[in-house]
């Protein structure tokens, strides 16, 4: 396996780094198709399906290398000393020049800051097909700043166009991308197992917004359930999920639950109410538009 050198983030916009040995600059022919390379290709410039943790130094758990589009995947584990509590780390995603490792690298709005114990948790949907590169890090300050993190690839089946640049920012999505994605008005329980009933899936910014039911046997009482936001990061339905401080509730002795949010972030969002267990999200999905 050819090892990766990653080249210093020259300007907004720019070539961010490229898994060569020379620094790549950017395109000579903006207009040229660029290929799209094979999970093999990939896995021999860096980015194999288990997480490459070579310069990273710890162990890094990730999910699934294969997902349905606008499925969750998790990834966690823990950071070196180096890396400060409190850091953000970024998703990005590798467009290749050519097959022969040259390429840039594009960051989403995919994000997670490493918590107590130097420990971090990423989750997240990709909603463009194919197979991708793509590293999780953040760019050393200094007068030389770098690349620190690490490697994968992640393969969502199906068939499309090439992605779009990747953008930085959110964004929004219209309600059936929404809905593809995973988020209905009805509570969606097809990965939960249990049961949910959410009191109204339009209500006015800051008003009480109700869901309950009764958690699944692999949810023991007291467990708690959390609550976070799903942030789009391009039209096709990748995003990651943004946890909302204090939006959480315990499941009761006879295995229900109820939480009562106040949502004052306008539009149509989608939401995520559950817990993580060994890797995996389990979890119920749910919109609601705030006006």
């Amino acid at each position: 396996m050819r090892p990766l050198v990653f080249i210093a983030v020259l300007a907004a916009g720019a070539v961010l780094s490229a898994p060569a040995a020379l620094a790549a600059g950017p395109s000579t022919e903006p207009a040229k198709k660029r290929p799209q390379l094979t999970a093999t290709e990939l896995a021999d410039i860096g980015f194999t399906v288990a997480p490459n943790t070579t310069d990273w130094g710890m162990p890094v758990r990730m999910s699934a290398g294969e997902v349905p589009r606008g499925s969750d995947i998790i990834i966690s584990g823990k950071t070196p000393d180096r890396v400060p509590i409190g850091k953000t780390l970024r998703l990005a995603r590798f467009y290749p020049f050519n097959r022969m490792g040259l390429g840039e690298f594009r960051p989403l709005n995919i994000k997670t800051v490493v918590g107590k114990g130097h420990r971090f948790s990423m989750r997240f949907q990709l909603g463009y097909p194919g197979v991708w590169g793509y590293h999780v890090g953040y760019e050393t300050k200094g007068a030389a700043p770098e690349f620190f993190g690490f490697e994968f690839q992640v393969a969502t089946p199906g068939t499309g166009k090439r992605p779009s640049r990747a953008i930085a920012r959110p964004v929004s999505i219209d309600p059936k991308t929404l809905w593809n994605a995973g988020f209905t008005k009805v509570p969606n329980i097809s990965a939960w197992g249990g049961t949910a009933r959410l009191s109204t899936s339009s209500a006015k910014a800051g008003a009480p917004v109700t869901i309950l039911g009764k958690a699944p046997a692999s949810v023991a009482p007291g467990d708690v359930l959390a609550l976070s936001r799903f942030i789009p990061t391009d039209k096709r339905g990748s995003g990651h999920f943004e946890p909302l401080g204090g939006a959480e509730t315990a499941v009761k002795s006879d295995g229900s639950y109820s939480l009562t949010m106040e949502l004052s972030k306008r539009g149509l969002h989608g939401y995520s109410l559950g817990i993580e267990q060994g890797g995996e999200w389990v979890g119920v999905e749910f919109q609601v538009r705030t006006t």
